[in-house]
């Protein structure tokens, strides 16, 4: 076999590769798709507790830090869905187009929640949970 026929080879393959994930973006896309639509359609339903002003709460997504998101995500979850564990939230708040990032979204979520003194993990009870409803909102 020559070079140009290794090269041939591995042009198909690499084709072949390309072709399974474009196939892939597009079912990715549809599902992001289909779970920020039903995650509109929840949180349109979900009442949220507030403690604090409706304009100072209702800030862009872009002007929230990160960390706020996430928070600000988990807390609405957890106010009417109580408890839910690691895995289970950061399923939803991904379907919320809030992404955790890092090499662990799992960890770095439950790190999130538990620096932030507004949610406690109780394994045994199922999961994170508010520390008190006050903190919430």
């Amino acid at each position: 076999m020559d070079l140009i026929e290794i090269a041939d080879r591995r042009i198909a393959e690499i084709e072949a590769e390309l072709e399974e994930l474009r196939t892939f973006k597009r079912t990715h896309q549809r599902l992001l798709e289909m779970s920020r639509s039903a995650a509109d359609t929840t949180q349109q339903s979900v009442p949220i507790i507030r403690r604090r002003p409706v304009a100072v709460t209702m800030a862009t997504v872009a002007e929230k830090s990160k960390r706020q998101q996430i928070e600000d995500a988990a807390a609405s979850l957890l106010a009417t869905q109580q408890p839910l564990g690691t895995q289970e939230l950061l399923t939803r708040i991904a379907a919320m187009g809030i992404d955790v990032g890092g090499n662990d979204p799992m960890l770095n979520l439950a790190t999130y929640l538990s620096r932030s003194g507004r949610f406690e993990s109780r394994r045994r009870d199922g999961g994170w949970r508010p520390t008190s409803p006050s903190t919430l909102g």
